[in-house]
């Protein structure tokens, strides 16, 4: 009996220091970065959970079901202190990738714009704790290097920050194997999504995206003509394939024959070799409402 009552007791300690450590995140990061202070509150105000978990690898994690952020106690304060502010931004995205309506170039653009709208504000809340908790900036500047120096160079430039967040939000999309994974998961996911009859019919245009992702004090800071952009749709050759046969496979494309135009089509093509080819189609405009795409007809 005193030994289960010492594992007891040894869970209630670590509760508590988890739950102490995390109230110190919180309040460390809100002393050093404006930014990420209104996230933390934001977040909180709309009932979001925040606490230290042993339960995932990732570093951190929303579950917007649960509204719960998960905080990986593995990891240093260093590196946890940007990554609450990630998730805290993930926790007020409104768009929400697993439609199985949404055609797979959406599907891949969502995933992607609200990956890199999260790191981009991860990125300004790490430049603005660059005094206060340089080890916070260090870590997030070492890990992301790209990112960080495209929003450093900006507000050393203009001192404006919708530009460096522009500037960060677009670095993220250089990181090639970086993005590619996040593309292999949602890949992934949306093979799930052919027993339902409305699956992969709707593709959103720019506009929708930066309206749904990219919106800070209530305009977008990223152009709409950005998500239709060579750097923001380039996808490996097999991520294509992939693309394309997963929409082909829809049960409503079970007696057509010959070429079957999917919104894979849409995306630009990194060959093996380097060359990036064009897309076989392009989305008429930005400004149109959402674009149907029936069988993958536009």
């Amino acid at each position: 009996m005193k030994r289960i009552a010492d594992i007891f007791s040894q869970a209630k300690k670590e509760k508590r220091q988890d739950e102490l450590r995390c109230q110190s995140l919180i309040d460390r990061v809100c002393k050093a970065s404006p930014i990420g202070k209104k996230l933390i509150e934001n977040a909180l105000s709309n009932g979001v959970k925040i606490r230290m978990s042993d339960e995932t690898d990732a570093i951190g994690s929303y579950n917007n079901e649960s509204k719960e952020i998960q905080l990986n106690k593995r990891f240093e304060d260093d590196t946890l202190l940007s990554t609450l502010i990630h998730e805290c931004r993930h926790a007020e995205q409104t768009i929400r990738f697993g439609s199985p309506h949404y055609s797979i170039y959406t599907s891949v653009a969502i995933v992607r714009a609200k990956e890199a709208d999260a790191m981009a504000h991860q990125c300004a809340a790490a430049y603005q704790m660059r005094h206060t908790e340089a080890g916070a900036f260090a870590d997030f500047s070492v890990r992301h290097i790209g990112m960080m120096s495209a929003y450093q160079n900006e507000m050393a430039q203009s001192k404006d920050m919708d530009k460096a967040l522009n500037k960060a939000f677009k670095a993220w999309y250089g990181n090639e194997k970086y993005v590619a994974k996040y593309d292999d998961t949602t890949l992934m996911c949306m093979s799930g999504g052919s027993a339902s009859l409305k699956a992969y019919k709707t593709t959103l245009t720019g506009e929708q995206l930066a309206q749904a992702v990219c919106m800070k004090d209530g305009k977008p800071y990223v152009e709409p003509a950005f998500f239709n952009s060579k750097e923001a749709t380039t996808v490996t050759e097999t991520q294509a394939y992939k693309a394309a046969t997963i929409e082909k496979n829809h049960f409503r494309n079970l007696f057509r024959f010959g070429e079957i135009p999917t919104s894979a089509d849409y995306f630009y093509v990194r060959q093996q070799n380097g060359t990036v080819l064009k897309p076989k189609r392009r989305i008429a405009s930005d400004m149109l409402v959402a674009q149907k795409v029936s069988g993958g007809r536009s």
